[in-house]
């Protein structure tokens, strides 16, 4: 039986159910083939020996691995991704199915915030934490995107 999580987002309750062993593997090895390496780089940018929101940032190394990342988007991948990662997922009791284009159509933050919580479900890291601490100190959209 697969597990269920609830959270809100964006004023709805939002749904998230694990995916089955397999095509979790799935779509974690087209994630880490996708953002690994670049990942790896901006990572880097960091200091080990301080905490994110303490550390002084190498921004050259930090672009440079976005600028990876960017390098490897192609636009049917990375849409076939996020659809197959918002597969398992349903707002306030409504599957997104084949509504992905109406559901998040000029909802950007939302989609973002869904994929933060999808990954966390599935892979039990909790990246919106993370991004969260991250955007403390940036305003804008970014910061948005991230709470």
């Amino acid at each position: 039986m697969r597990h269920t999580h609830q959270k809100e987002i964006d004023g709805s309750t939002w749904t998230v159910n694990q995916f089955s062993a397999s095509e979790g593997l799935r779509l974690m090895t087209r994630l880490l083939k996708l953002c690994g390496g670049p990942l790896a780089t901006a990572m880097r940018a960091l200091p080990a020996d301080e905490s994110v929101l303490d550390a002084r940032i190498d921004w050259a190394m930090l672009a440079d691995g976005i600028s990876d990342l960017a390098s490897r988007l192609d636009e049917s991948e990375v849409l076939d991704l996020v659809k197959r990662l918002v597969a398992c997922t349903s707002e306030d009791g409504r599957e997104i199915g084949g509504r992905f284009d109406v559901v998040f159509q000029g909802r950007y933050r939302t989609l973002l915030g869904v994929l933060l919580f999808v990954l966390e479900v599935n892979y039990e890291v909790p990246l919106a934490d993370w991004v969260g601490a991250a955007s403390a100190g940036v305003s804008g959209p970014v910061a948005a995107a991230a709470r």
